[in-house]
């Protein structure tokens, strides 16, 4: 028969073994979650760079939120910090920003339509609730008359799709400018007068034209002169 061993002895061992266990599960949550934080990370920077170097005609299709993140990564690249807010409770900002000592709040609308006085008034809110410096309204495409004139007397700054289309070419996206190099001087843009879209330039069978940006919904076109 085999002599126990001393129960000191005993209880020694068994507790270095569970100290051992706890300290093998410790560094295995730890390996795990670096890893899990970094496959994260990279997912979020190839997420971001996908964004930086959609062009216009993606943005069209964005919903409002990835519309919100596209411009976020944007103003990063221009030197911008700051992030969306809460989807709920956001009290008419989209982004918090600050540069150069400066919080700026903006408005995202990716609409198919022109973008109304509303907006206007729901940054001017925001503005003062987030007692910001300035307040910026951005759209993927146009404003009323009405938003323009609102903006122009309450210091809130409109970026339509032809100003958003000059900071994307400045934050060196690979295909961003894309559409912008198919106009002939994006601040002499062309209207369509059947839509309202903007006019592109195009090549054609019979040389260049001025088509609808929504074309096939809308076929005008335009003859160059």
């Amino acid at each position: 028969m085999l002599a126990r061993p001393p129960i000191g002895l005993y209880y020694y061992t068994k507790t270095k073994n569970l100290n051992k266990s706890v300290m093998i599960f410790f560094i295995s949550v730890f390996i795990f979650g670096g890893i899990t934080i970094t496959i994260k990370h990279i997912s979020n920077k190839k997420h971001n760079e996908i964004l930086l170097n959609s062009g216009i005609d993606i943005a069209d299709k964005m919903s409002g939120e990835e519309f919100e993140k596209f411009l976020l990564v944007h103003f990063q690249k221009l030197g911008y910090k700051g992030d969306t807010t809460s989807k709920t409770n956001d009290y008419g900002a989209d982004l918090v920003l600050t540069k150069d000592g400066e919080k700026i709040v903006v408005q995202a609308k990716r609409w198919s339509s022109r973008v109304g006085i509303e907006a206007v008034q729901q940054i001017i809110g925001a503005k003062a609730y987030y007692k910001a410096d300035s307040c910026i309204v951005a759209t993927n495409n146009y404003f009323t008359p009405n938003a323009i004139n609102l903006a122009s007397s309450s210091l809130v700054d409109l970026w339509d799709r032809s100003k958003l289309l000059e900071i994307m070419s400045k934050s060196n996206g690979r295909e961003t400018a894309k559409e912008a190099t198919n106009q002939i001087d994006i601040s002499k843009r062309i209207i369509c007068p059947k839509c309202g879209s903007e006019m592109l330039l195009k090549k054609g069978k019979y040389g260049s034209f001025y088509g609808c940006y929504k074309y096939p919904k809308c076929k005008f076109t335009k003859n160059i002169i």
